[in-house]
């Protein structure tokens, strides 16, 4: 298994809980923490540092995650896919892992970021969901991703929201 505890090949900086860029019903908030170790370029990584939950004055209709993928990021970096780890994640869950996608770990937590509901509830409002972005570079440097766009939609109302997810990737070395 290689899920890493400190997440060690990134830097990352969180802030506050807080709704950004659109006066949409979902907030979002970050993981703070700070680390680095090689990462191999071209081989993608899993990072999960991104918790989205309703607001407390968004009402019972769920929130209905639609995409989400990177807004702000240097051009080294590249997406390569998202999921959702809901409130039934393993306590602990996670920071990052050395591969793409999450590892058997977290299989029956994870599913696909379309068509997830983001529900009220006491779970809800303390752990959030934590959306998984997988990401390569295929250069050596250091690479930073600084924002999210979330596309998501309430009832009738659709909603494309800019969002703080900030970390680097040190990328140390090419894949031989």
């Amino acid at each position: 298994m290689t899920v890493l505890a400190a997440a060690g090949f990134l830097t990352a900086c969180g802030g506050d809980t807080r709704d950004v860029g659109t006066d949409g019903p979902l907030e979002a908030g970050a993981t703070a923490f700070t680390g680095s170790t090689a990462l191999v370029a071209g081989r993608p990584v899993s990072v999960g540092l991104f918790v989205v939950r309703p607001e407390e004055d968004a009402g019972d209709t769920p929130i209905v995650l639609e995409r989400v993928r990177l807004a702000s990021a240097s051009p080294e970096v590249q997406f390569v896919g998202s999921v959702v780890a809901g409130t039934d994640r393993p306590l602990g869950a996670f920071t990052a892992e050395r591969r793409w996608p999450p590892s058997a770990r977290f299989a029956g937590a994870t599913a696909p970021v379309s068509g997830y509901e983001v529900r009220q509830s006491a779970a809800m409002q303390r752990l959030g969901a934590l959306v998984v972005l997988g990401v390569q570079a295929d250069e050596i440097g250091r690479f930073e991703v600084r924002e999210v766009r979330v596309d998501y939609r309430q009832g009738d109302r659709r909603v494309s929201e800019r969002m703080p997810m900030r970390f680097s990737l040190q990328v140390d070395r090419r894949y031989p």
